[in-house]
This record gives structure tokens, C-alpha cells and sequence, in this order.
């Protein structure tokens, strides 16, 4: 008998759906130690060990060569950039900059919800009295913080993808009239063993900060410089981004795509997954911040296929600490 591949889908599906959010959550530890007992590891040895094989690609050498005409050109668009990194020791005080957890919110903030009512999953807030001394710029505010909510269900991929399936919230007023705020409701089917808790939130960790030089990618520099490569010949215009990326790895000091994978940035330019993702954008538009997926013990999650989300805005509105109209993109290999 010939195996039914779209049958077998199917009545997976159907069983799936019909499970209460306890048998769903259940069913996936179950299928996930299931995995993990055919590997003879546990689950945080898988983690460590997925940590090796992404140490081990970041290692491998690049075939390009530093290019010094190029590193001239680089130089003359350098932007600081502040890394945000999980600090898993770091206290977690009112109003302090995390990841997940309860957001500390004004008293009487109503949580963000979609269209439909659905609650957001809150994301992170950032409290840029932590900040400013790494933004050698100047670019964002002194004080305040900013909220990060996002449809973590639905997964968007864009600002106009759905309505109010994203909020990006700005408070700059008195750390006193913070507090707490829980994820309204029952925690929905769509929340499911892994991303977060049952109280729909995620895994809470502290973050801390530190800054360095960043450099626009291969596509964002040709469009910069109006040097656009010759694509009439693959081979060569292959070696000129070998070279490119070879020079700009000796210019950093890093390696910007293994930091783009461990930690979020502010400001400075994004680390494409796919196209640059200024061209989505209007010119005058800046990056605010490139989140990447979140890793923790009890629950993590990534956007799409080891994606991140890419929050631009226009650099007017930055300057008067206007957060009403920033707008992201979410891009995944």
C-alpha cells in the first residue's frame, strides 16, 4: 500500500486541532524528549551543541582578501552601533531594559491588542538612561523607555501585513508610575509549548549593552557609493563581495553576521538575511533596532526560519522622540 503523504498530513492536523492548549503543550514536550532520547542528549546539551556547529560555520575562512580601496571607502560610512546582549545576571528592576517577562507599563495601560483582539506578546523594553553611554551619536533619547510588542501567532512580515499586528511604545515619564502588567485573558492555542509560557509569557532576562563600529553590507554600500557591481560577470562580481566582506570582518573586528546572530542591534545598519533591508524603506529612513530570535532554557522562539525583525524609522521622528510611526520588516533564510 502506497504511502498517502497529504492523507497522513491531514489527519495530523485534524488531531492537533483538536486538542485543548494542555494537550497540545503535552503532546509537543512529549514529541520534543522524543527527539531528544534518539540523540541521547538533553535538551540543553542540544542547545550547547547547535551552539559548536554555528561557532564552527563562523570559523570557516573567508576566500576574499582585505581590500584597501575598499576600507577607504567603508570608512567614510561608518555609524556606531549599540549590541544589545542577554545578561542572565543582571536584576531585574522596574523599568529596566529585558527581554520577555511582564512589561513594566504606566498604571492603567491597556495591553495592545490586533484587530481582532488578540492579545501582542510582548517583546522587550529598552530604558535608554542605559544606553546613552554607548550612543556615541546621539541618535536616541536620554530617558524613557520603549516597548516592543508584536502578533508572535501570525508572525507578519511586514508593518502593513494585518492590522495593529505590531506596537512600538514610548514612555518618558516617572519610573514610580510603572508596574507590572499581565498578559490579559486565557493564554490562546496559538502560544504553544516552547515559545512561551502559560501565562503567555516569555522566558524574562535582563540586557546589557556595549557598543561598536558598523558598516553598511554589500547592497546598501553599492547604493551608497553608486558603485553597482557588474553583474554581466558572476565570477568577478563574486570575488568583489568576497572582498568586501573579508574587509569589512577586518574593519569591525567581528564577524557582523555571528553578531547579528547573538545579539540585537541599535542603530547602525542591519545585517541582511536575505535583500538590505533599507530598500524597503524611504531614504530617510534609519534603522531603530534589528531583533534576532531569542534562545533561553524554559522557551525561546525565532522569527520565520532563524529570521529577524528589522524596525526602521525616519530620522525627523527620532530626533523628536516620535515612535508613532516606526515600521519593520521581518526577513528569514
Amino acid at each position: 500500500m502506497d504511502f498517502d503523504l497529504n492523507e497522513f498530513l491531514t489527519k495530523q492536523m485534524d488531531m492537533l486541532s483538536s486538542m485543548t492548549p494542555e494537550e497540545l503543550k503535552k503532546y509537543s514536550m512529549e514529541m520534543e524528549q522524543q527527539v531528544l532520547d534518539q540523540m541521547g542528549m538533553t535538551r540543553e546539551e542540544m542547545l550547547e551543541k547547535d551552539r559548536e556547529y554555528r561557532e564552527l560555520a563562523y570559523a570557516k575562512p573567508s576566500e576574499g582578501d582585505y581590500s584597501e580601496e575598499i576600507a577607504e571607502q567603508l570608512k567614510k560610512y561608518a555609524r556606531n552601533a549599540v549590541f544589545v546582549r542577554y545578561d542572565k545576571d543582571k536584576p531585574i528592576s522596574i523599568g529596566c531594559s529585558k527581554m520577555g517577562g511582564k512589561p513594566h507599563l504606566p498604571k492603567d495601560t491597556e495591553w495592545f491588542n490586533d484587530d481582532s483582539g488578540e492579545p501582542l506578546t510582548f517583546l522587550m523594553q529598552l530604558n535608554f538612561a542605559e544606553i546613552t553611554p554607548y550612543d556615541k551619536e546621539g541618535l536616541f533619547p536620554k530617558t524613557g523607555i520603549l516597548y516592543f510588542f508584536y502578533n508572535i501567532s501570525a508572525e507578519p512580515w511586514e508593518w502593513d501585513d494585518g492590522e495593529n499586528n505590531y506596537k512600538v511604545f514610548y514612555y518618558n515619564g516617572d519610573i514610580s508610575e510603572l508596574e507590572p502588567a499581565d498578559f490579559p485573558g486565557e493564554c490562546a492555542d496559538e502560544y504553544y509549548y516552547g515559545v512561551a509560557d502559560e501565562n503567555c509569557l516569555l522566558d524574562e532576562c535582563g540586557l546589557s549593552f556595549f557598543e561598536s563600529v558598523s558598516y553598511p553590507d554589500f547592497d546598501e554600500y553599492a547604493s551608497l557609493t553608486g558603485d553597482v557591481p557588474d553583474d554581466s560577470d558572476p565570477l568577478a562580481m563574486e570575488a568583489e563581495y568576497l572582498d568586501f566582506e573579508a574587509t569589512v570582518r577586518e574593519l569591525c573586528g567581528y564577524n557582523p553576521q555571528e553578531y547579528s546572530d547573538k545579539y540585537h542591534i541599535l542603530g547602525g545598519y542591519s545585517v541582511a538575511t536575505q535583500n538590505s533591508p533599507s530598500e524597503e524603506f524611504d531614504e530617510d529612513c534609519i534603522q531603530l533596532l534589528q531583533m534576532t530570535w531569542y534562545e533561553s532554557e524554559k522557551c525561546g522562539f525565532m522569527f520565520g526560519d532563524g529570521g529577524k525583525l528589522y524596525y526602521y524609522i525616519k530620522r525627523s521622528d527620532l530626533e523628536a522622540h516620535n515612535f508613532d510611526n516606526v515600521k519593520f520588516i521581518l526577513q528569514c533564510s
